[in-house]
């Protein structure tokens, strides 16, 4: 009876060792993702910002992944390189969402995911600003075509049969500001604003008139300009607000107002005017029509931008030196010259454009047809000097520094953007283009 006793114990034994040495299910899988929301942050349509994302499957069976998709109010603005796959037990899988916003404002989107376990999401969002540039460009016979670029995008302002340029924009709730001047059928000069594409002259054409510079406070519209009339041979700067002229320089100044800028009630334009008894021109600010000469006629002077920053007002242009006559770039504050580069008076020099962000001074011109901007009086070269380019207009966003204007590549004028020093080109070099202004809205 024993041994079939131990024989039977035996086999129970092995029964038991046996049924748990069978395969167990397997655990399922599980997803887990690093971040389930992200925010891109600010940026502009000549950016992209990319972030890597990692799916994770921290169960015991495969992770398959079905579908990815994008959707939302801005879906189109974000892109990634996710796709369907397998990941294994206890493996990860990383992949990138980009965002390369081309409008303004604010931005969300959805990235799904669905697997083998549901449907997963991760939320999108970021902030643009909108860039708008005005220029002009040359059409396929031989006129220019003012021209408003919105991140990066063309606009004619112009149809194209009489020249045109754009000199100025500005930008304020859903309207568009841009001023300039076109020829009319007489070959007159018409100073102009356009708003929204609409065009409003602000002369009759019986004269050469200009639109240099434009601002906009509220509803009210305002222009700095001049006008040249041929039978006097007198040039009068002027301000239009709203398209009546409420400030023209008094005879005999022969004035250019070249830039505006307001501050509360007071009014500044900045430009030059030309002392006949002494053969020169000056550099000039006028505060409600009231000039003070920044420069005092030893030598040829001009001012092409003015800036108010709290009490203070900043100037940018050029003054000839006075033994080679060469321009030399300068800015005024409150009437104190700095002169950019030093008294290096062996290359032109202007400074065409200033911005003020804090207690950064920030001025956009050319040196020895060279494009540069200066910040705090520190050059930054913009091109190489293989070919000759200009710098026209200057302004900042945050840390980024946005500079436009032109650069002749093999004969033919470009019109660029700069964002840090690093160039985006607005027209192909098919024909010549110019980018003379930029606004930012936030």
């Amino acid at each position: 009876m024993k041994p079939n006793f131990l024989s039977a114990m035996l086999l129970i034994a092995i029964a038991i060792f046996c049924s748990q040495c069978k395969d167990k299910d397997p655990e399922p899988a599980e997803f887990s993702i690093d971040q389930n929301s992200y925010d891109f942050g600010k940026t502009d349509a000549l950016s992209t910002i990319s972030q890597t994302f990692t799916i994770s499957n921290t169960g015991g069976s495969p992770l398959e992944i079905t579908s990815v998709s994008l959707s939302g109010t801005n879906a189109e603005e974000f892109s990634t390189d996710a796709i369907e796959t397998t990941i294994a037990a206890g493996a990860s899988y990383a992949f990138d969402i980009n965002y390369a916003p081309t409008t303004g404002g604010d931005k969300s989107a959805s990235l799904t995911i669905n697997d083998n376990l549901g449907t997963h999401s991760i939320a999108l969002t970021g902030q643009s600003i909108a860039i708008y540039v005005a220029g002009d460009t040359q059409n396929a016979y031989g006129n220019r075509v003012a021209t408003v670029w919105l991140n990066g995008e063309a606009t004619s302002l112009s149809d194209g049969f009489q020249k045109a340029y754009a000199l100025s924009v500005y930008v304020e709730g859903s309207d568009v500001y841009v001023a300039g001047h076109e020829y009319n059928s007489s070959s007159k000069i018409v100073a102009k604003i356009w708003k929204n594409g609409e065009a409003t002259e602000l002369t009759d054409g019986t004269t050469n008139g200009f639109a240099s510079s434009i601002c906009v406070v509220g509803s009210d519209v305002y222009v700095a300009g001049y006008e040249y009339y041929e039978s006097t041979g007198e040039t009068i700067g002027k301000v239009w607000k709203n398209g009546v002229i409420i400030i023209q320089s008094s005879d005999p100044e022969n004035a250019h107002f070249n830039s505006i800028a307001i501050s509360g009630n007071d009014i500044y334009t900045a430009g030059y005017n030309y002392d006949s008894s002494i053969g020169k021109t000056k550099a000039v600010v006028w505060k409600n029509g009231i000039n003070t000469e920044l420069t005092n006629g030893t030598t040829n002077g001009c001012a092409y931008s003015v800036y108010i920053s709290g009490n203070d007002v900043y100037v940018s242009g050029y003054e000839a030196h006075y033994s080679t006559n060469i321009h030399l770039a300068k800015f005024w504050k409150n009437g104190s010259v700095i002169t950019l580069g030093g008294n290096d008076n062996s290359q032109y020099s202007r400074a065409e454009s200033i911005y003020v962000s804090g207690t950064d001074v920030y001025v956009a011109g050319e040196n020895g047809n060279i494009a540069k901007f200066w910040k705090n009086g520190e050059a930054t070269e913009l091109t190489d000097g293989a070919f000759s380019s200009f710098a026209y207009d200057i302004c900042t966003s945050e840390t980024d520094i946005y500079t436009v204007g032109t650069e002749r590549e093999d004969g033919v004028s470009i019109a660029k953007i700069w964002k840090n020093g690093i160039e985006t080109k607005l027209t192909d070099g098919t024909y010549p283009g110019v980018a003379r202004a930029i606004f930012i809205v936030e």
